[in-house]
């Protein structure tokens, strides 16, 4: 019976790992489905690559989410394209390779998003828009140039400020924003808006963000009553153009406006 057991115990954890081997390699796989060569400016998906045309789609036309992609772009000194799988990462790189920008959350970038099926094909979320995706060829004349619209994206870009006093407040551009309690999923997340990358501890109840030496006061006790919040991306919704959601410790979170 022990043998049994025993044989038993193994053979179960063999599924497990094997399960969990299984899905590593799913999504890693999914992760490498789609990659951008900034030479050629060229999507490549599943080994085919694809042209990003100056044709607008509609969000109309937008059925479902086909493949899932991030990636930031910046210049370099040179007016090459440069990218980077986050948005620290760009930051780092125009720190070091940008000297006559400030790198800030407001540095001018382009942000590639996630490809859609569509009633015509493939599109691919740029900025507030979507294009479409047509394989390349050498006669392609109608090719979206991202060179020219990560330039044009500084005087298109809208600041995006976090409140210094309180964690739930922020300002794009001249609107302030309440950060709600109001989560979105992933499958209604609309166009790319900016990214805010902050990092702050708060008290849960008032929203008052503390410095440095209020954290190093925390106690057991107080430390229950705060919250810390990483924030990231802001995008319009899709059921909505004029909603706002930002991502917050990987969640989505509503964004209302003040008067």
């Amino acid at each position: 019976m022990m043998k049994r057991t025993i044989g038993y115990g193994r053979c179960v954890l063999f599924l497990l790992l094997a399960a969990v081997f299984l899905l590593t390699a799913c999504q890693t796989k999914e992760k490498q489905q789609v990659s951008l060569d900034t030479n050629s400016q060229t999507l490549k998906i599943k080994g085919v690559a694809y042209d990003i045309s100056n044709k607008e789609v509609s969000e109309d036309a937008i059925q479902k989410l086909a493949y899932r992609f991030k990636a930031y772009l910046v210049l370099d000194s040179d007016n090459k394209l440069r990218q980077a799988k986050s948005i620290r990462a760009v930051m780092d790189y125009a720190k070091e390779q940008l000297d006559d920008k400030k790198a800030t959350s407001s540095t001018p970038l382009l942000f590639i998003g996630n490809v859609y099926q569509t009633t015509d094909g493939l599109a691919v979320s740029i900025k507030d828009s979507y294009y479409k995706l047509e394989k390349t060829s050498a006669k392609s004349s109608d090719k979206l140039d991202l060179t020219a619209l990560i330039k044009s994206s500084d005087s298109e870009s809208r600041d995006v400020k976090l409140s210094s006093t309180n964690a739930r407040k922020l300002t794009i551009g001249n609107q302030d924003y309440h950060i709600s309690d109001i989560l979105m999923s992933e499958d209604n997340l609309g166009s790319y808006v900016s990214t805010l990358s902050e990092s702050v501890t708060f008290e849960t109840k008032t929203g008052k963000i503390l410095d440095k030496s209020e954290l190093t006061k925390l106690t057991d006790a107080s430390a229950a009553d705060r919250t810390s919040w990483d924030y990231g991306d802001i995008y319009h919704t899709k059921e909505n153009a004029d909603d706002l959601v930002v991502a917050i410790n990987n969640d989505y979170h509503l964004l209302q406006k003040e008067n």
